[in-house]
């Protein structure tokens, strides 16, 4: 038995800002969207801006406090930027029992969150628990192909033939260095290979 969160963005549909939970890394919010959870206690923060936006504005804040002035037009500046990619968060606290769903509701205006999101905890009936179970089961067994593991393993195999490359056209050639590039464009291939391969990989 499970708990479910339903995700829906009122204003743009097409920008719902992001979402984490039990402080994972945040994903963006699509609108209408169900995900599984675990009952119990969950912690939920809507962010407007993305983990990449937040930690690039982290470093521009303390860039700023920590460098001397630019002068004031620059300072403005600076701030304003980091202001923006760190965005605003709302944080949610919520508790869900079994067969129970969590609407989530942020309204949107262009590309910003307005307002605070809303939420609100429902029963769910047998049938659309039944529903839900067969809709994440079919999820979890379905075969996909793992892209980490084929992006893993273009790099690795383009470092390898790369590395082989150099070291052929360099004089004097070294020898050691061969058998390293061939097995590390080896293991790039071997890696694309099997992430290529759609197998059951969720869980």
């Amino acid at each position: 038995m499970a708990a479910y969160l339903r995700t829906l963005i009122s204003g743009n549909k097409d920008f719902g800002g992001y979402l984490s939970v039990d402080g994972e890394k945040s994903f963006k919010i699509v609108d209408d969207m169900i995900y599984e959870l675990s009952a119990g206690q969950h912690s939920l923060v809507v962010y407007s801006t993305s983990d990449a936006q937040r930690k690039t504005g982290e470093l521009q804040a303390k860039l700023y406090v920590n460098t001397s002035s630019s002068g004031v037009v620059l300072d403005t500046l600076e701030k304003a930027s980091a202001l923006k990619n760190l965005g605003d968060g709302w944080e949610i606290n919520l508790m869900v029992d079994e067969n129970q769903i969590v609407e989530l509701s942020v309204l949107t205006k262009g590309m910003k969150v307005v307002g605070d999101p809303m939420y609100n905890v429902l029963d769910l009936d047998e049938d659309e628990v039944k529903d839900l179970e067969n809709r994440f089961d079919e999820w979890r067994n379905t075969p996909i192909r793992s892209k980490k593991k084929m992006i893993w393993g273009i790099i690795l195999a383009f470092c390898g033939v790369f590395g082989l490359s150099n070291v052929l056209t360099t004089e004097p050639i070294d020898v050691e260095a061969i058998p390293v590039m061939i097995a590390l464009a080896a293991i790039g291939v071997l890696l694309f290979v099997f992430g290529f391969k759609k197998k059951i990989r969720r869980k």
